[in-house]
C-alpha cells in the first residue's frame, strides 16, 4: 500500500523495510524501491547492494538497482554519467548471464565515457561478448571527441577483427572508419612536480600526488598557477576539491588567459568558476569582471559535491565555450565580442580573502 501511494512521506518506511530481519519483507521492499517513479531511493539500494554478502539478498538488491537505473535512463531522470556511476557496483555483483545482459542493456543506452569504461571489460567475457560489442558500437559516435577516443577506436578495431558475427564486424569497421582521427589527451601534471607550470611556490605545491594551492591559515590575495604554454582549441578535463573555513572560499580554472603585469599575481581571461554560489559559472576574470553565464542553482546543488572531488570539463572550439560539471553541461556560450583573444594559458586559482585550500588532480588536455 505504501508503494502504491508513491508519496515522498512513504519512502522512509520502505527504505527502512529493506533492513527488516524477515527476508520476505526485505525482498518486497527492494522490489518496490526498484519500481519507484524517480531515483530518490538509489542511495539506499546501492548501500544494500554493497552491505550484504548474502547471495540471495544481493541478487534482489541488484535487480532493484537495475530496474531503477533502466527507468532513469529511459526517462532521462539523471545525467548519463551519474547513471553509469550507479552501475559500477552492479558490474562487480552481476554474475549470471541474465544479470550481465541487463547491465549491458542500460550501459548501451548511456553515451558517456563512464559507460564505455564499464562496457569494455565485457569484451573479454565469452558469455556476453557480442552484446558488449554492440553496446560499444552504439555509443562510439558520441565519444569521438573525448579523452577516450583512442581507446574507443582500439575497441572498435578489435571487434572488427575478432567478432564471430559478420554483421557485428562490419558495423564496428564502419564505426571505426567514420570516426575522425582525434588527438590523444595528454596529462598536464606529472603527479609529483610542478614541471610545465609557473607560479608562487609558497602558495602552490604538490602533496600526496595532487596540486594544492592556498592555506587554511589564510590567503591574502588571488594567486594563480599557470601553464608555461598556451592552448587554443581543446577539451580540458580535471578534478578539483575546495575546502575552507572563513571568507570568500573560491577558486577557478583559467583558460585562454594571460598573466597580468600589474599586479603580477593576477590573470586575465575566461574562468570556469569554483565555489559556493559560483561553481559551474563562466566568469571573465580581470577583464570584463563579470559573470558571462550563470548555471542553474538547482542543478549545481544537485550535482556538485562540496568539500569533495568534482570533475570539470572545459571545451573550446573557435568562439564556442562549453563547461560540464560532474558530467552535466552548465555553460554553452558563444563569444560575440570580436576583439577578445581566443587563445592563451591554462591557470589554476586560489582566491584571496579566505582561509581555504584547493586541490587539483587528473589534469588532461586534448587539443582539437
Amino acid at each position: 500500500m505504501l508503494a502504491r501511494g508513491g508519496c515522498t512521506r512513504a519512502l522512509p518506511a520502505l527504505e527502512s523495510a529493506v533492513r527488516d530481519p524477515d527476508p520476505a519483507v526485505a525482498a518486497e521492499a527492494l522490489a518496490e524501491l526498484g519500481r519507484w517513479p524517480n531515483t530518490t531511493p538509489m542511495a539506499t539500494l546501492l548501500k544494500a547492494l554493497d552491505s550484504s554478502s548474502e547471495p540471495g539478498f544481493q541478487k534482489r538488491a541488484l535487480a532493484a538497482v537495475l530496474d531503477l537505473t533502466s527507468t532513469a535512463a529511459d526517462e532521462a531522470q539523471a545525467p548519463a554519467a551519474e547513471i553509469a556511476g550507479w552501475l559500477q557496483p552492479a558490474t562487480r555483483v552481476a554474475q549470471s548471464k541474465e544479470e550481465k545482459l541487463r547491465v549491458l542493456g542500460v550501459l548501451g543506452r548511456l553515451k558517456t565515457v563512464e559507460s564505455f569504461r564499464l562496457l569494455a571489460p565485457y569484451l573479454d567475457d565469452p558469455s556476453v561478448r557480442n552484446e558488449a560489442a554492440l553496446g560499444i558500437i552504439q555509443i562510439a559516435p558520441a565519444l569521438v571527441t573525448t579523452g577516450e577516443s583512442a581507446a574507443v577506436q582500439r575497441a572498435l578495431q578489435s571487434i572488427a577483427a575478432t567478432a564471430p558475427d559478420n554483421e557485428l564486424r562490419n558495423r564496428a569497421l564502419q564505426a571505426a572508419k567514420s570516426a575522425p582521427a582525434a588527438s590523444t589527451a595528454v596529462s598536464l601534471f606529472d603527479g609529483h612536480s610542478l614541471a610545465g607550470w609557473e607560479g608562487a611556490t609558497n602558495v602552490w605545491r604538490v602533496r600526496d600526488g595532487v596540486i594544492v594551492g592556498g592555506s587554511m591559515a589564510g590567503n591574502p590575495r588571488n594567486e594563480f598557477l599557470a601553464t608555461v604554454r598556451g592552448y587554443t582549441n581543446f577539451i580540458l578535463r580535471l578534478e578539483y576539491k575546495l575546502v575552507g573555513t572563513e571568507g570568500f572560499v573560491n577558486s577557478g580554472v583559467q583558460f585562454r588567459s594571460e598573466r597580468v603585469r600589474n599586479p603580477p599575481n593576477e590573470m586575465s581571461g575566461y574562468q570556469a568558476d569554483i565555489g559556493a554560489g559560483y561553481s559551474g559559472f563562466l566568469y571573465d576574470e580581470s577583464r570584463r569582471n563579470m559573470i558571462l553565464v550563470r548555471a542553474s542553482e538547482e542543478t549545481i546543488k544537485r550535482i556538485e559535491k562540496p568539500g569533495d572531488w568534482n570533475r570539470y570539463e572545459i571545451q573550446c572550439e573557435g568562439r564556442h565555450i562549453q563547461l560540464r560539471l560532474n558530467g552535466e553541461k552548465t555553460v554553452d556560450y558563444s563569444e560575440l565580442e570580436m576583439g577578445l583573444p581566443q587563445t592563451g594559458l591554462i591557470g589554476l586559482q586560489i582566491h584571496g580573502d579566505n582561509k581555504a585550500e584547493v586541490s587539483f588532480r587528473n589534469i588532461f588536455i586534448q587539443e582539437l
